[in-house]
Protein backbone atom coordinates (compact mmCIF):
# COMPACT_ATOMS: atom_id res chain seq x y z
CA UNK A 1 0.00 0.00 0.00
CA UNK A 2 1.29 3.43 -0.96
CA UNK A 3 0.97 6.19 1.63
CA UNK A 4 1.04 9.64 0.05
CA UNK A 5 0.68 11.97 3.04
CA UNK A 6 2.73 11.48 6.21
CA UNK A 7 3.40 13.72 9.17
CA UNK A 8 6.65 12.53 10.74
CA UNK A 9 6.90 13.40 14.43
CA UNK A 10 9.59 13.23 17.09
CA UNK A 11 9.84 14.72 20.57
CA UNK A 12 12.49 14.99 23.28
CA UNK A 13 11.47 14.84 26.93
CA UNK A 14 12.80 15.11 30.48
CA UNK A 15 12.10 11.42 31.09
CA UNK A 16 10.04 8.44 30.00
CA UNK A 17 6.92 8.90 32.16
CA UNK A 18 4.34 10.98 30.28
CA UNK A 19 2.39 11.53 33.50
CA UNK A 20 5.36 13.15 35.30
CA UNK A 21 7.95 14.29 32.77
CA UNK A 22 7.68 17.07 30.22
CA UNK A 23 8.35 17.83 26.58
CA UNK A 24 11.44 19.93 25.75
CA UNK A 25 11.41 19.70 21.93
CA UNK A 26 8.95 18.90 19.16
CA UNK A 27 9.94 18.41 15.52
CA UNK A 28 7.69 17.51 12.59
CA UNK A 29 8.00 17.08 8.85
CA UNK A 30 4.94 16.89 6.61
CA UNK A 31 5.54 14.92 3.40
CA UNK A 32 3.43 14.48 0.28
CA UNK A 33 4.45 11.79 -2.22
CA UNK A 34 7.89 11.51 -0.62
CA UNK A 35 8.60 15.24 -0.70
CA UNK A 36 8.91 17.42 2.39
CA UNK A 37 6.27 20.16 2.21
CA UNK A 38 6.48 21.76 5.66
CA UNK A 39 8.52 21.39 8.85
CA UNK A 40 8.38 22.42 12.49
CA UNK A 41 11.10 22.47 15.14
CA UNK A 42 10.96 24.18 18.53
CA UNK A 43 12.45 23.66 21.96
CA UNK A 44 10.68 24.77 25.10
CA UNK A 45 10.99 25.15 28.83
CA UNK A 46 9.28 22.06 30.31
CA UNK A 47 6.05 22.59 32.21
CA UNK A 48 7.05 20.09 34.92
CA UNK A 49 9.97 20.00 37.34
CA UNK A 50 10.10 16.18 37.33
CA UNK A 51 13.33 15.42 35.51
CA UNK A 52 15.30 12.26 34.82
CA UNK A 53 18.95 13.35 34.62
CA UNK A 54 19.76 10.25 32.57
CA UNK A 55 17.19 11.29 29.96
CA UNK A 56 18.69 14.77 29.79
CA UNK A 57 22.17 13.34 29.26
CA UNK A 58 20.75 11.09 26.54
CA UNK A 59 19.40 14.21 24.82
CA UNK A 60 22.58 16.23 25.36
CA UNK A 61 20.89 18.73 27.69
CA UNK A 62 22.15 19.92 31.06
CA UNK A 63 19.76 20.48 33.96
CA UNK A 64 20.99 24.08 34.29
CA UNK A 65 19.85 24.74 30.71
CA UNK A 66 16.20 23.79 31.21
CA UNK A 67 14.92 27.22 32.23
CA UNK A 68 16.40 28.84 29.13
CA UNK A 69 16.08 26.00 26.64
CA UNK A 70 13.55 27.67 24.35
CA UNK A 71 10.10 29.20 24.22
CA UNK A 72 7.55 28.83 27.00
CA UNK A 73 5.35 25.77 27.19
CA UNK A 74 2.29 27.87 26.27
CA UNK A 75 4.00 29.40 23.24
CA UNK A 76 5.05 25.98 22.00
CA UNK A 77 1.48 24.73 22.39
CA UNK A 78 0.11 27.61 20.31
CA UNK A 79 2.70 27.13 17.54
CA UNK A 80 2.23 23.34 17.58
CA UNK A 81 -1.55 23.64 17.16
CA UNK A 82 -1.16 26.30 14.47
CA UNK A 83 1.09 23.99 12.47
CA UNK A 84 -1.35 21.07 12.72
CA UNK A 85 -4.37 23.17 11.86
CA UNK A 86 -2.65 24.50 8.74
CA UNK A 87 -2.10 21.02 7.32
CA UNK A 88 -4.34 20.05 4.36
CA UNK A 89 -7.87 19.24 5.48
CA UNK A 90 -8.86 17.10 2.49
CA UNK A 91 -6.09 14.48 2.73
CA UNK A 92 -5.77 11.27 4.72
CA UNK A 93 -2.65 11.96 6.78
CA UNK A 94 -0.66 9.22 8.45
CA UNK A 95 1.39 9.91 11.58
CA UNK A 96 4.91 8.54 11.21
CA UNK A 97 7.53 8.02 13.89
CA UNK A 98 9.85 5.60 15.63
CA UNK A 99 8.03 4.09 18.62
CA UNK A 100 5.51 6.80 17.87
CA UNK A 101 3.14 5.80 20.67
CA UNK A 102 5.72 7.21 23.10
CA UNK A 103 5.43 10.61 21.40
CA UNK A 104 1.64 10.43 21.17
CA UNK A 105 1.28 9.58 24.87
CA UNK A 106 3.34 12.62 25.86
CA UNK A 107 1.49 14.94 23.50
CA UNK A 108 -1.94 13.70 24.58
CA UNK A 109 -1.03 14.20 28.24
CA UNK A 110 0.28 17.69 27.45
CA UNK A 111 -2.92 18.55 25.58
CA UNK A 112 -5.04 17.19 28.43
CA UNK A 113 -3.18 19.37 30.94
CA UNK A 114 -4.21 22.32 28.80
CA UNK A 115 -7.86 21.18 28.54
CA UNK A 116 -7.53 20.17 24.90
CA UNK A 117 -8.77 16.88 23.50
CA UNK A 118 -6.27 14.32 22.20
CA UNK A 119 -4.17 14.57 19.07
CA UNK A 120 -6.64 12.52 17.03
CA UNK A 121 -9.33 15.17 17.61
CA UNK A 122 -7.08 17.77 15.93
CA UNK A 123 -5.57 15.53 13.30
CA UNK A 124 -7.41 12.28 12.50
CA UNK A 125 -4.64 9.87 11.60
CA UNK A 126 -3.41 6.33 11.21
CA UNK A 127 0.04 5.33 12.43
CA UNK A 128 3.15 4.31 10.51
CA UNK A 129 5.83 3.14 12.95
CA UNK A 130 9.37 2.64 11.66
CA UNK A 131 10.18 0.52 14.70
CA UNK A 132 7.50 -2.05 13.82
CA UNK A 133 8.37 -1.97 10.12
CA UNK A 134 12.10 -2.17 10.84
CA UNK A 135 11.80 -5.17 13.16
CA UNK A 136 9.58 -6.95 10.64
CA UNK A 137 12.07 -6.44 7.80
CA UNK A 138 15.19 -7.14 9.84
CA UNK A 139 13.68 -10.30 11.38
CA UNK A 140 12.89 -11.38 7.82
CA UNK A 141 16.51 -10.89 6.79
CA UNK A 142 15.78 -7.96 4.48
CA UNK A 143 18.49 -5.94 6.21
CA UNK A 144 20.86 -6.76 9.05
CA UNK A 145 20.85 -5.14 12.47
CA UNK A 146 23.95 -5.48 14.60
CA UNK A 147 23.13 -6.10 18.26
CA UNK A 148 19.92 -4.94 19.92
CA UNK A 149 17.31 -3.42 17.64
CA UNK A 150 16.94 0.30 18.29
CA UNK A 151 16.86 3.54 16.34
CA UNK A 152 20.63 3.71 15.87
CA UNK A 153 21.07 0.05 14.91
CA UNK A 154 18.17 0.30 12.46
CA UNK A 155 19.67 3.37 10.77
CA UNK A 156 23.06 1.69 10.62
CA UNK A 157 21.59 -1.51 9.17
CA UNK A 158 19.86 0.52 6.48
CA UNK A 159 23.13 2.21 5.56
CA UNK A 160 21.94 5.62 6.74
CA UNK A 161 24.75 6.09 9.25
CA UNK A 162 28.37 5.89 8.13
CA UNK A 163 30.98 3.73 9.84
CA UNK A 164 32.56 6.90 11.18
CA UNK A 165 29.33 7.63 13.05
CA UNK A 166 28.45 4.20 14.39
CA UNK A 167 30.95 1.49 15.24
CA UNK A 168 30.37 -2.06 16.45
CA UNK A 169 32.32 -3.59 19.31
CA UNK A 170 32.09 -6.95 21.09
CA UNK A 171 30.82 -7.19 24.62
CA UNK A 172 31.83 -9.95 27.06
CA UNK A 173 29.14 -12.27 25.68
CA UNK A 174 30.44 -11.85 22.15
CA UNK A 175 27.39 -9.93 21.05
CA UNK A 176 27.60 -6.81 18.88
CA UNK A 177 26.85 -3.51 20.55
CA UNK A 178 26.51 -0.20 18.75
CA UNK A 179 28.12 2.93 20.10
CA UNK A 180 26.54 6.12 18.87
CA UNK A 181 29.18 8.65 17.85
CA UNK A 182 26.78 11.07 16.23
CA UNK A 183 25.77 13.81 18.65
CA UNK A 184 22.99 14.90 16.31
CA UNK A 185 20.96 11.80 17.18
CA UNK A 186 18.38 12.50 19.88
CA UNK A 187 17.84 16.01 18.67
CA UNK A 188 14.22 15.84 17.53
CA UNK A 189 14.78 17.75 14.28
CA UNK A 190 17.59 15.41 13.20
CA UNK A 191 15.76 12.32 14.40
CA UNK A 192 12.58 13.17 12.52
CA UNK A 193 14.59 13.69 9.33
CA UNK A 194 16.30 10.31 9.80
CA UNK A 195 12.97 8.65 10.60
CA UNK A 196 11.60 9.85 7.28
CA UNK A 197 14.70 8.58 5.46
CA UNK A 198 14.39 5.22 7.22
CA UNK A 199 10.73 4.92 6.29
CA UNK A 200 11.32 5.57 2.59
CA UNK A 201 14.34 3.27 2.51
CA UNK A 202 12.39 0.43 4.14
CA UNK A 203 9.38 1.03 1.91
CA UNK A 204 11.64 0.61 -1.12
CA UNK A 205 13.11 -2.59 0.31
CA UNK A 206 9.63 -3.94 1.05
CA UNK A 207 8.39 -3.11 -2.44
CA UNK A 208 11.37 -4.88 -4.02
CA UNK A 209 10.65 -7.92 -1.88
CA UNK A 210 6.99 -7.97 -2.92
CA UNK A 211 7.91 -7.67 -6.59
CA UNK A 212 10.41 -10.51 -6.32
CA UNK A 213 7.83 -12.74 -4.63
CA UNK A 214 5.30 -12.02 -7.36
CA UNK A 215 7.87 -12.73 -10.03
Amino acid sequence: MKIDNILFLDIETTGTDHKKNGIIQIAMEYHENGEKIASFNKKCIPSTTFTDLGALKYNGVKYSQLDKLGVSDKELLKDFLDFLLNLPKNKNIYLGGHNVNFDVNFINEWLSQNNIEGLSSILPYRVVDTSTLGMFLSDGGIFKVSGKFNFESMLSGLGLLSNSIVMAQKNIDGKDILHNLDERLHDAAYDVKMTAKAYYTMTELRNKLLKSNVG
